[in-house]
């Protein structure tokens, strides 16, 4: 595993549990990666160049197993074009697919701990969002300036999927866009993602919420604060 990979897995991983507040115990994502081998062992038709978070639990003992499978292409892209030194289009997408993924990953741990259901529409969800936001976080550390309309232009508007679960991911993305679209336009004190107390109480909120509850906060979004 290449040490640039390593670290910056390590420091995305540091500020989802910072931003959100939450606790996944000892679990680090470095330790959950999963070769290709490894990962189609627990989804049998796993497309080679598509990462993927997997989770099974034991019809034993209810224990989760989970891992995180990031393709070739990814991985090359991560370690050749550092998004921790510059973020920019020829890494934008490499760098969205390994939030998701951590997004997911940790989502995924941290409902499994407090024993709370999570539905595969609200996990796609929490990824859209995140993915800009972490992306909002990266730009204004680097220029000054989180780029928020553009960042929802060019993961929202110009998204293209590909997938057997069309729907669902097209829905993920319009409720993604829909409560950033309105965060950028009615919120105050947003325009420091990785320190506004506004856009963390809001999101921080919706974390937790059940994702009927959270469906009804989106499609009000200018009143969540």
């Amino acid at each position: 595993m290449n040490d640039l990979i390593t670290n910056l897995i390590d420091q995305l991983e540091a500020e989802i549990r910072s931003f959100y507040s939450v606790s996944t115990g000892e679990v680090n994502a470095v330790d959950h990666l999963l070769s290709f081998e490894q990962a189609v062992e627990m989804k049998k038709n796993l497309n080679p160049n598509t990462s993927a978070v997997i989770a099974q639990k034991s019809m034993v003992n209810e224990e989760l197993f989970i891992g995180i499978y990031l393709s070739p292409d990814i991985m090359e892209s991560l370690a050749s074009h550092s998004p921790m030194q510059l973020l920019n289009n020829q890494n934008l997408n490499s760098y969205t697919v390994l939030v998701e993924e951590l997004s997911h990953f940790h989502l995924i741990i941290h409902r499994s701990l407090n024993q709370n259901p999570i539905s595969q529409l609200e996990l796609e969800w929490q990824g859209e969002v995140d993915k800009l936001l972490f992306s909002a976080i990266r730009l204004r550390e680097q220029c000054g300036e989180a780029h928020y309309l553009h960042l929802a232009r060019k993961l929202y508007d110009e998204a293209k999927i590909i997938s057997e679960n069309t729907e669902r991911y097209w829905d993920a993305t319009r409720y993604a866009a829909r409560l950033w679209y309105d965060l950028i336009t009615y919120q105050d004190g947003i325009d420091d993602p990785g320190n506004s107390k506004t856009l963390r109480l809001i999101l921080g909120e919706l974390y937790e919420l059940p994702w009927q509850a959270k469906l009804d906060k989106i499609v009000n979004a200018k009143r969540v604060a």
